[in-house]
């Protein structure tokens, strides 16, 4: 949990940094589209789904890989 806890600082710091504006909710964890839109729903989201993949490299450190692809629910 630590280094998810230093993933979530750094990212915060970056976006701040680079003045991107961000809100942030607690949720439960949305590993499938039903629980997503279930999650959306009751959180008044709106937007367009994408795909996206959290990796871990090499050695260390980790990326966000995000794709323009939208799903079409």
């Amino acid at each position: 949990m630590e280094s998810l806890e230093k993933i979530y600082q750094l990212n915060r710091e970056r976006f701040n940094a680079l003045s991107i504006p961000f809100r942030e909710w607690q949720h439960e964890a949305t590993l499938d589209l039903e629980t997503d839109l279930k999650v959306a729903a009751q959180l008044g989201w709106t937007g367009t789904y994408t795909k996206s993949l959290f990796l871990k490299l090499k050695g260390q450190g980790y990326a966000v890989y995000l794709t323009p692809t939208r799903i079409h629910v």
